[in-house]
């Protein structure tokens, strides 16, 4: 098998499975489009190699595949850095939701506590 036919197989499967996962709502739609992307572009990649010779040799990239590597690591770590975001986002709105949370839960107290004395 060559390796054309595994990048195509690879791209397939990855566009199948974000798709299956949006449908079963476990992905949402803002990072399965990152998957989507990474699947068309390996897929094109798989149909058109010389694209991937033709840029590593245009940055003076003496072995073009590795300029696939450096790619890869690149979205990685931009994807690495997407999730740090939106993990920080989160754990500020969890925080701010404890919080509010906090501050109905005594304010809830307080007129349990008022009508309780007001009854007596």
């Amino acid at each position: 098998m060559s390796y054309r036919t595994v990048l195509v197989l690879i791209g397939i499967c990855v566009f199948i499975a974000v798709i299956s996962l949006v449908r079963k709502a476990r992905l949402q739609e803002k990072h399965a489009i990152w998957w989507i992307f990474i699947a068309l572009a390996v897929l094109v990649c798989s149909f058109f190699p010389s694209i991937i010779d033709c840029i590593g040799r245009y940055l003076g990239i003496h072995y073009p595949p590795i300029f696939l590597l450096v790619i890869a690591a690149c979205l990685i770590l931009i994807k690495l850095l997407s999730l740090n975001i939106s993990i920080s986002d989160n754990e500020v709105k969890i925080k701010e939701l404890a919080q509010r949370l906090a501050i109905m839960e005594k304010k809830l107290t307080d007129i349990k506590k008022d009508e309780d004395t007001s009854l007596k």
